[in-house]
């Protein structure tokens, strides 16, 4: 190596390690500066032993355990968002928060039936004067009213809830997208400069850093470091950020819940064609909304749509029933869901149009009607009389007219479409919940004694009512548990033609059932715009038999899911058989009478899912009871609440620890720094005492050069 070699190697190094110490003292500096990274030199010896330069100044980051970071982060925003909505609903269903709590849905069905009771007992007591009757029927009537409103209440509170939370998503959007734009404009620059960390870039990548925190708390994102310093972050669906482009996301129409938002998702530049990503999105703030408006609040507005309903038919099925003498039939309430629900005016108009209230001859048949009534809160199980063929029904003479429900049994010889005439006497055994009843009858009963009788014998737990349409008259056998009939002897069981029934709660599509939207049993499941996704495939169980199975997939139409279940059916010996109604848009199951008996009897249908979730799909609730299913919605609630209170605390506790942790890795060590100084002062002296050998040796040559020059003759 040459001397000026030398010197020019001793040079890069008294600058390397100025450098070096420079960054020290910067360290040192920022030792009590919150979120400051400790910086680190990063020196490279030169070619051919020319010296040493500085690569870049590089940080303590390790990426690993920022991740893990993002992740807990990630948690953490979702466990916070959806605490927050569930404890708006809380705030609209109070029962949530506490479970004895009157002045939400449960207390205002309790004050109802407070009200029929009294009722019941003023207009029974034969000391009740008319006005005291008034005034109980002005209770009813009240309370009535009252639980209709709090339907309506309810129900536009979670709808502005779920509104709003749609909102939230679009926002959320828009502020992910421009988190993206902001890190591929960082990684540009910090590219551009280089890639490492500098004075020049620093406060670059603090920016993007701060960034991509953010992005990835919202989206449950994770970050990957690319050889030339820029920064990719990726979702389950794709990359959001690399380090030439930004893959946006968007909101498109939701496919299962109408007015809703999906999230759509550019995976190549230049092209406005979405993906819908919406599943990869369970995590962060954008999945806690989605989560809340798909799944929590949507349940909860559901249900009380189901309630709503349930409470709606019964209740005007019985007051129709039970309608008195001279009094014009009319429903209690109008409305089919808990949004429109409301009292009758008609009742408001004329109150003696409630059931059996104004009944002087036959005041003990308001206790019936009143248990009934109270029963009709909650919309219970049913047997009920049908025809085979489907859009005909009721017990009907040969010629298709109604039979007369005040004449005997034996008067009527043609009773029944399918089955014999009556034979003189026998038993129907009815059972529901493990408790069997046995109802006598003789043939000399007419049809309205038989059902007061079941009401008899019934006690409360198992009620009958019998309705009229243009097709002939139906009895309705309803329980709070699945129902079972057979005869014991006798053939009530085939005269009245008791089915087991079940159907969709509403039309499988909920939307308009005319038009395009209109589903018939061509339509596949995929296709259909129901309440919830169907899966790509699952399995049913027929009626509690495990040997009784149906597998489907999301491609079967309607009318092949239906043949393979009543396929499945026959080929195990059951009862039960599906059809679909176009003109209803629901999916029904009856369980055939063959002729019960004790071994065989009549049973409600009962469908399961072993795995999928077409039960959801198509709707069917075949417990629709009022109060239980708001038992079990603000159980489920309470119990997130509580769940996503302890997560939300766990998941701070984490990010505190690595924040403890990440802090700890990358924060300054002042014995660390101040070895480092000590390494680099004693270099840089080792280098500076070499200078001044190589400078010595340097002007010697000079002068011997010099003075050799001076000796020598001018001549040569």
């Amino acid at each position: 190596m040459s001397l000026f070699s030398a010197i020019s190697t001793l040079n890069s190094a008294l600058t390397s390690f100025t450098y070096a110490q420079d960054v020290i003292s910067e360290n040192i500096a920022n030792v009590d500066t919150t979120g400051y990274t400790d910086e680190v030199t990063n020196l490279a010896a030169l070619p051919n032993l020319s010296g040493v330069s500085v690569l870049g100044v590089g940080s303590t980051r390790d990426i690993f355990l920022y991740n893990q970071l993002y992740s807990q982060l990630a948690d953490q925003n979702f466990d916070t968002t959806r605490l927050a909505s569930l404890n708006q609903i809380a705030s609209i269903l109070p029962e949530v928060a506490d479970s004895s709590a009157t002045d939400g849905l449960s207390g205002a069905i309790s004050t109802l039936s407070t009200a029929w009771s009294n009722l019941a007992t003023v207009a029974a007591s034969a000391t009740s004067t008319t006005a005291q009757v008034a005034a109980a029927k002005g209770t009813v009537l009240d309370d009535l009213q009252a639980l209709a409103k709090m339907f309506n209440t309810d129900s536009n509170q979670l709808y502005e809830l779920q509104e709003n939370v749609n909102t939230q998503v679009a926002s959320t959007v828009t502020q992910i997208n421009s988190l993206e734009d902001s890190i591929l404009s960082l990684n540009k620059q910090i590219v551009s400069l280089g890639g490492q960390q500098s004075a020049q870039t620093s406060t670059l990548i603090d920016q993007r850093e701060s960034d991509i925190e953010t992005l990835c708390g919202l989206t449950g994102a994770s970050v990957a470091p690319q050889t030339n310093g820029a920064m990719t972050v990726t979702f389950n669906g794709g990359p959001l950020v690399d380090g030439t482009s930004a893959y946006h996301l968007g909101v498109i129409p939701s496919t299962t819940i109408p007015g809703m938002s999906d999230i759509g998702y550019v995976s190549t530049t230049g092209t406005n064609q979405m993906a819908d990503v919406t599943a990869d999105f369970t995590n962060g703030t954008l999945g806690a909304l989605l989560y809340e408006g798909n799944t929590d609040i949507q349940t909860a507005r559901l249900t009380l749509d189901q309630m709503a309903s349930g409470i709606i038919t019964t209740s005007n099925e019985i007051n129709e029933a039970y309608t008195a003498p001279g009094q014009v039939a009319v429903p209690v309430f109008i409305g089919s869901k808990a949004s429109d629900m409301a009292l009758n005016p008609a009742l408001l108009n004329d109150p003696d149009a409630l059931a059996a209230t104004n009944d002087t001859a036959n005041k003990g048949d308001l206790a019936t009607v009143q248990s009934a009534m109270l029963s009709g809160l909650n919309m219970y199980d049913e047997l009920e009389t049908v025809n085979i063929t489907p859009g005909e029904g009721g017990i009907q003479l040969t010629s298709g007219t109604a039979i007369d429900p005040t004449k005997s049994l034996a008067s009527q010889a043609a009773l029944g479409v399918f089955a014999t005439n009556p034979t003189a006497s026998g038993t129907l055994v009815l059972s529901a919940g493990g408790n069997a009843v046995d109802v006598t009858w003789n043939n000399s009963m007419t049809l309205n004694q038989i059902v007061q009788q079941i009401n008899t014998d019934g006690g409360g737990a198992i009620y009958a009512v019998l309705s009229q349409d243009a097709n002939g008259q139906y009895v309705h056998i309803y329980s709070d548990a699945p129902l079972t009939a057979y005869d014991a002897s006798g053939n009530l069981s085939q005269v009245l033609y008791l089915d087991g029934y079940m159907q969709s709660s509403s039309p499988i599509n909920n939307s308009p059932v005319t038009g395009l939207n209109k589903v018939t049993s061509a339509t596949t499941l995929a296709s259909l715009n129901m309440f919830t996704q169907p899966s790509t495939s699952g399995v049913i169980e027929l009626d509690n038999d495990p040997a009784a199975t149906v597998a489907w997939t999301s491609t079967m139409t309607i009318s092949q899911l239906i043949r393979a279940i009543n396929n499945a059916s026959a080929a195990n010996g059951l009862s039960l058989q599906a059809y679909y109604s176009t003109a209803t848009q629901e999916v029904e199951f009856t369980n055939v009478n063959n002729g019960a008996t004790a071994t065989a009897p009549v049973t409600t249908p009962y469908i399961q899912d072993v795995s999928g979730n077409l039960t959801s799909v198509l709707n069917l609730e075949p417990d629709s009871n009022a109060t239980k299913l708001y038992s079990q919605l603000t159980s489920f609630l309470s119990a997130s609440v509580t769940s996503m209170t302890e997560a939300k605390t766990q998941a701070t506790n984490l990010v505190t620890a690595t924040q403890k942790q990440q802090a700890a890795e990358s924060a300054v060590n002042l014995d660390t720094e101040e070895a480092l100084a000590e390494t680099y002062a004693n270099a840089y002296d080792a280098a500076v005492r070499m200078q001044y050998v190589l400078e010595d040796m340097l002007n010697y040559m000079i002068t011997q050069t010099g003075s050799s020059n001076s000796n020598q003759s001018p001549l040569g």
